[in-house]
């Protein structure tokens, strides 16, 4: 009796196991499928159209702890949309969505390649987006601080940091936009921590920010985005809790935002973020 006893309990057991695993993929899989969808009921992105030659504001930039707006070295033209800090686009920051920006036609040729050794046809080609005033939403799939760079004028100290945003948590690197903090515009925002930065990895975020052509990035970047645009300097950032966006420049992540971030898909170690 004991022995029927104990084979009808194992068999339950394995059951309910059984019954457990499945539901845990069925739930793993719901939320790859629905990444995007995700997005777009948080309120995201309400367009997927991003037409060329919008109004756009002239970039300005002061002299940063010694550092002028075209920086030191490199590619001066570019050096100086990194460095921009206006915050007034003439109709605001244009919201769209992630998958349409990172579909922005892209230029290779001129990879690699100064400003001022482009032909006139490609420039006027990225000059048809460049400088677009947008706001995208996606989750942050993974984050670093770099290192010194000609922007900065070699600074070890005013350095960017880098965010891979994703249309969905587990995306690959080379499928994602990046993002790029700059140090002008985190000194004048208190919540933009190396704290906070860290901690977004996994969460879903609002981006305000510039489009531009990076022809030129760091080594750690070039096989490891979707596209040559990326969204540079950041202007603001928001991240979504409970259903609401909580505004990061004002507040650092993690103050009023219980949770655990997920951990960043595997890169080489000496890409990860110290």
């Amino acid at each position: 009796m004991r022995f029927r006893s104990a084979r009808v309990s194992r068999r339950v057991s394995r059951r309910v196991s059984r019954a457990f695993l499945a539901v845990s993929c069925l739930a793993l899989f719901a939320t790859a499928l629905t990444g995007c969808s995700v997005l777009q009921s948080i309120g995201g992105s309400n367009t997927d159209y991003l037409p060329s030659n919008l109004a756009r504001s002239t970039p300005s930039a002061t002299t940063f702890q010694g550092c002028p707006p075209q920086g030191q070295g490199g590619d001066p033209a570019l050096n100086t949309l990194y460095n921009r800090e206006d915050d007034n686009p003439p109709n605001g920051y244009r919201v769209t969505d992630i998958s349409t920006v990172m579909t922005v036609p892209t230029t290779p040729q001129v990879d690699g390649k100064d400003r001022g050794a482009w032909s006139s046809a490609d420039a006027k080609r990225i000059a048809l987006y460049e400088g677009t005033a947008i706001r995208t939403t996606g989750w942050v799939v993974a984050a670093r601080k770099g290192g010194p760079t000609a922007a900065n004028c070699g600074s070890d100290t005013s350095r960017d940091w880098y965010l891979w945003i994703g249309e969905g948590a587990g995306d690959a690197l080379a499928t994602t936009l990046v993002v790029v903090v700059t140090p002008r515009i985190q000194a004048s925002r208190p919540g933009w921590t190396d704290y906070t930065f860290r901690r977004l990895v996994g969460q879903v975020v609002r981006v305000s920010g510039y489009l531009v052509y990076d022809q030129e990035p760091p080594s750690f970047i070039a096989q490891q985005r979707a596209t040559e645009w990326e969204l540079q300097p950041v202007m603001h950032l928001e991240t979504l809790y409970h259903n609401q966006w909580i505004n990061l420049d004002l507040f650092p992540f993690g103050s009023r935002v219980s949770g655990t971030p997920s951990p960043p898909p595997t890169i080489p170690a000496a890409t990860i973020a110290p």
